[in-house]
């Protein structure tokens, strides 16, 4: 354990540190002295904790035997997080630094948008899903998986749509051959306006991440465009 000085940290995470308080209204210099002090010396302590995946809390307790005298501030806890709740924090990085979230293979095709509300349009989508990329497995005769397919969108003043997580199922009476696809068919709801767009197919088989990424917006497909690398 080895003490570290004058080293830069970020802010911490609401909810997650136990940092002091300063009265501000003494002005930002006072305050600003204040927290500097504070950081000037500190140890930095790492763990590696058993990891269930549950996407639940778990807490943390540093103890110092034998220093009475002495106050431990740190984190109260960490969230152990699930793979799929990975996955869906990629696809939304990809889509906040225009990137990809895994294999751009997927093929989105986008039909005629319709009125979904006050400013809203309703988009239909089709995925067609490249089954050489994921794992088809035999179960009582037949050949099985089911995927997670997620999309979220991003417009041009930065307002994000949630990542919901839909599920697709597929069976079939045989092993899928060189070149087959699945085709999943959906609906996005949108603002009237232009989005950029990330969606992936996630096989929790395989771990393989298929994606796609391109720009849609309320004029229909001829605005539309699906990227493919």
């Amino acid at each position: 354990m080895v003490p570290e000085r004058e080293r830069a940290r970020g802010p911490p995470v609401p909810g997650q540190a136990d940092g002091r308080t300063t009265d501000a209204r003494r002005g930002p210099r006072p305050s600003l002295g204040e927290a500097a002090e504070d950081n000037r010396t500190y140890y930095w302590l790492g763990f590696e904790a058993p990891r269930d995946k549950d996407d639940e809390l778990h807490d943390i307790k540093v103890r110092l035997p034998g220093r009475r005298g002495l106050r431990v501030r740190t984190r109260k806890h960490f969230l152990d997080v699930s793979r799929s709740t990975e996955v869906t924090m990629l696809v939304e990085g990809a889509l906040v630094f225009d990137d990809s979230p895994g294999e751009d293979v997927l093929e989105a095709r986008f039909g005629t948008p319709r009125k979904a509300g006050f400013r809203k349009i309703s988009v239909p989508v089709e995925v067609s899903i490249p089954l050489d990329d994921v794992q088809l497995l035999p179960m009582d005769g037949r050949w099985m998986s089911e995927l997670e397919f997620r999309v979220t969108l991003i417009d041009e003043y930065g307002d994000r749509s949630e990542t919901p997580i839909d599920k697709i199922p597929i069976h079939g009476s045989r092993a899928p051959l060189p070149g087959d696809t699945f085709v999943y068919e959906t609906e996005l709801v949108m603002r009237k306006r232009e989005h950029r767009y990330v969606a992936a197919v996630y096989d929790p088989v395989s771990g393989a991440i298929l994606s796609a990424r391109g720009t849609i917006g309320p004029a229909g497909p001829a605005d539309t465009v699906s990227e493919r690398k």
